[in-house]
């Protein structure tokens, strides 16, 4: 593919995701206020402006840690390996060799120097919000395993036939200086090349790497370029190719809360009760500013007979004319905010309730025994069923195939499992 063709490729993508950046924006703003998909943000800038009340965002939050907890907990065996056939894994030393196998991908798992709790923390949190999510799983012969989310503004992915996703783009963006090192000044195009003949080493451009399924290679070649999936990064403006490489496998996994038929990005529970987050956070704010109005509230006075100006402040001294009987006297509305209260809490209700907050919560009830809790909490779990089947499917099982992987080309494993 030329580098035309490439970003071509890449601004199709970047079109097909347009509709869903202004839906991400919103839950942003009013759910996750640490990401955002419009413009360029100042790192460690105020994002909850516009929250007024937090139940969503604490309850997207515990969701988020609910799922880590059920599907990924570090403190048991959370996936063990089978052959898939139920008379091999009675096999005694089958048995054995698939038991150290798993041990030693958890071990794996559990390294601090992969990564892997605190990217899929990441992953969790952005598929309660926004449905989608895309970790990187950095794996070749030699080097260690890293596993790091990447930031969903900047991806863009596509589907093959089969609804699995193969095709993923990622925009950055480097300094001249950051170009030179990863890239070689043989490979940059002249503009680069002019900044740092220039010494303008912090000018920045725009990259992006494209990665999708090689259909025409030579397979009996192992070099990078008849790899199953290709590898392009590409300088955007203008288009230049200044590396292209390959993998033995999609170096990525990216799975989906749901999906609707049709479709390449996910739909999430943020989503869901994005119109009740929205009524919550207009109506703590009117009685943010309902109580205001109570607290310190408007003051009526006559047109004469005071001198002004009037002064507020605690212990404020103001002069009236000697003999008049008017008064400064507070303004009430009658407002009631038993009705506002009682409004809001429904709102809140249904917030808890599209973040599965009764799933992950002990019945209040002391005259149920320990059989009709656990019955009640089996009962509530069938309703996340289709979406831990998918989070499986898309999530674990490709994240432990990849790990296992790793583990063979490394030889962690024994001789026998070749």
């Amino acid at each position: 593919m030329t580098a035309q063709e490439i970003a071509k490729l890449f601004n199709s993508m970047k079109g097909r995701r347009a509709n869903w950046e202004s839906h991400w924006q919103e839950i942003a703003e009013l759910v996750q206020p640490m990401r955002n998909f419009v413009g360029a943000t100042t790192p460690g800038s105020k994002r909850n402006n516009r929250i007024f009340d937090s139940t969503a965002q604490i309850e997207a939050n515990r969701l988020a840690s609910a799922l880590s907890g059920l599907l990924t907990n570090p403190s048991i065996q959370w996936f063990f390996l089978t052959t898939g056939d139920e008379e091999l894994d009675e096999n005694e030393e089958v048995r054995a060799w698939l038991g150290y196998a798993t041990k030693s991908i958890l071990k794996l798992f559990n390294s601090p120097s992969v990564g892997f709790y605190q990217a899929s923390s990441e992953v969790y949190t952005d598929l309660v919000n926004f449905g989608t999510a895309v970790m990187h799983v950095k794996s070749s012969p030699g080097s260690p395993l890293r596993m790091r989310p990447l930031q969903l503004s900047q991806c863009y992915v596509e589907e093959n036939s089969d609804g699995v996703v193969d095709t993923l783009g990622f925009e950055f963006t480097y300094t001249a200086a950051q170009a030179l090192h990863d890239f070689g000044m043989e490979n940059l195009p002249e503009k680069i090349k002019k900044s740092i003949e220039a010494q303008k080493f912090h000018d920045e451009y725009t990259f992006a790497q494209v990665i999708l399924p090689r259909h025409i290679r030579a397979s009996y070649r192992k070099d990078g370029k008849n790899k199953p999936f290709c590898s392009y990064v590409i300088c955007l403006e203008p288009a230049h190719i200044v590396r292209e490489g390959g993998f033995n496998e999609f170096p990525f996994v990216c799975p989906r809360w749901d999906k609707m038929s049709g479709e390449v990005y996910g739909r999430s529970p943020g989503m869901t009760v994005l119109p009740s987050v929205k009524m919550a956070n207009a109506m703590a704010r009117t009685i943010v500013v309902s109580s205001e109005k109570v607290s310190d509230p408007p003051l009526q006075m006559p047109d004469d007979g005071f001198m002004a100006p009037l002064s507020t402040r605690p212990g404020g001294v103001n002069y009236y004319r000697s003999g008049s009987r008017d008064r400064i006297e507070p303004l009430y509305t009658g407002a009631r905010f038993d009705v506002s209260e009682k409004e809001l809490a429904r709102h809140q209700m249904a917030i808890q309730k599209g973040f599965f907050a009764d799933l992950f919560s002990t019945p209040h009830n002391d005259r149920m025994t320990a059989t009709e809790v656990v019955q009640r909490q089996r009962e509530q779990m069938q309703l996340l069923n289709p979406v831990i089947g998918r989070l499986i499917s898309e999530f674990i099982g490709p994240l432990v195939a990849k790990t296992y992987l790793h583990a063979i080309t490394s030889g962690m494993l024994p001789p026998s499992s070749r």
